[in-house]
């Protein structure tokens, strides 16, 4: 098996728990283009993040927690 195949992927509800933001602050962060994992799912199709992009996610969280 490839290490990608091995990575395990989130759906967006699940991220937003263990990071402790909103399903819509993710969102928001695709919009902005702080955070790219919604870019290549087809139309409809759900939200998968993995571990990189948890991490980017919680850096966003630290970096917004620290300028406010």
């Amino acid at each position: 098996m490839s290490a990608q195949a091995q990575e395990r992927t989130l759906r967006i509800g699940e991220v937003a728990a263990r990071v402790g933001v909103t399903t819509r602050t993710i969102r928001y962060y695709e919009e902005l283009g702080l955070l790219g994992a919604g870019s290549g799912r087809a139309k409809g199709a759900h939200r998968v993040y993995g571990e990189p992009d948890v991490a980017r996610l919680e850096e966003l969280n630290l970096l917004s927690a620290v300028t406010a």
